[in-house]
């Protein structure tokens, strides 16, 4: 397996890219993310910012439970204002971190791939559901600061 930065280890994260609504609309997006280590697992913290005007903010935290040694898989949950719990999976494969999950009604899907283009970067794109129409998607950069 690669040796992934990304959640892997602790660390600030910046975010910079392009948010799409439904309608593949751009809006270009910045944002910011902690990975921290902890007891209870591996948490991810972040907040990413719309362009729009006015500017709309988006917060979510993320918490995984750690990959066990010569696993390549984990469980996650996530506590989002906007649509309340989603948990999911996340696996390892290669160069990329690919995750899935919905809310426990089904209502809220969300599909996400995290490539690994170095040490110090991610390429990021994911897409939301909302009963399997597309809401959102998004082409971000991670940059560890």
């Amino acid at each position: 397996m690669t040796a992934h930065t990304f959640l892997f280890a602790p660390g600030d994260w910046r975010a910079e890219g392009l948010s799409f609504d439904g309608c593949s609309e751009p809006v270009a997006v910045t944002g910011f993310t902690r990975v921290s280590h902890e007891p209870g697992g591996w948490r991810n913290a972040g907040v990413m910012r719309l362009e729009t005007d006015p500017p709309e903010e988006f917060q979510n935290t993320y918490t995984f439970a750690p990959i066990q040694p010569g696993a390549a898989a984990t469980t996650w949950s996530s506590a989002n204002p906007a649509l309340g719990r989603l948990t999911g999976s996340l696996a390892a494969v290669a160069d990329s971190l690919l995750l899935t999950g919905a809310t426990a009604d089904g209502r809220f899907t969300v599909c996400e791939s995290l490539r690994m283009i170095d040490e110090a970067t991610y390429e990021d794109r994911g897409a939301l559901f909302e009963c399997g129409e597309l809401v959102s998607s998004w082409a971000v950069t991670l940059r560890r600061t």
